[in-house]
């Protein structure tokens, strides 16, 4: 019996105890949280979107907000006490993109520039449109979505939209046609669930009379890539 208990007094015990969480860690890999309120009630807010800017996460007071803005701001605010995990996210991605912000440690001050950059990004997003096909070609869509796919093969692409039908001739020093450029816009879902338009020339080679072989990004001058309210997308796709 003195042998057991001997033998028990001598056993180490390991208890595997979950470490704290540092209340100062960034969650740097964390899910994008979902929006606070809705993209097309951000629109409350246009008028003061590009007077009270948002590059910087210390910048923004709602004292000069009219009262939609200020109602719809508020609206949000409470809604972002109720996740103060995704309030977090806020603070934690203004500190990856290197931008300004307060010391803060509660969720008051998260949300009160948090929301904000929502509502400019919502807005962005609800101000852009659905491209308008300005000529059909099969051929040339089937070319473009096949050289989109290969430069971005992560976007799961929804529509390529020719948006106009003047197709701009590329010409080498001695003014001799090379190429045509096209410009279209290709419509993509994202991995993260949001959606894409990406805008852009694209060129094919040619000699002014017959164009043929694949197409090549322009890149640089004539490229954009903007979010685009999924809702917009053709349904079922």
């Amino acid at each position: 019996m003195h042998r057991l208990a001997a033998s028990l007094a001598s056993l180490v015990v390991f208890i595997a105890v979950p470490a704290l969480a540092d209340p100062a860690a960034k969650p740097a890999d964390a899910a994008k949280p979902a929006p606070f309120g809705k993209a097309m009630d951000s629109l409350k807010c246009t008028k003061w979107i590009g007077k009270m800017s948002a590059n910087k996460c210390a910048s923004f007071t709602e004292a000069n907000l009219d009262e939609p803005c200020k109602t719809e701001f508020h609206a949000r605010m409470e809604e972002c006490k109720k996740r103060p995990a995704d309030a977090q996210y806020l603070d934690a991605q203004c500190h990856r993109e290197g931008w300004d912000f307060p010391d803060a440690k509660d969720v008051d001050k998260y949300c009160l520039v948090g929301n904000w950059r929502q509502i400019v990004a919502q807005a962005k997003i609800a101000s852009i449109t659905y491209p308008k096909a300005d000529v059909h070609d099969k051929a040339i869509e089937s070319g473009i979505r096949t050289s989109y796919a290969h430069e971005w093969p992560d976007d799961k692409i929804v529509d390529v939209v020719i948006t106009s039908r003047d197709y701009d001739p590329e010409t080498d020093a001695f003014s001799q046609v090379i190429g045509r450029d096209v410009t279209a816009s290709i419509v993509s879902r994202q991995k993260d669930g949001s959606c894409l338009v990406h805008s852009e020339m694209w060129l094919q080679k040619g000699n002014g009379r017959k164009f043929s072989g694949p197409f090549e990004p322009r890149g640089a001058g004539s490229q954009s890539r903007d979010e685009i309210n999924c809702d917009l997308l053709p349904k079922g796709k």
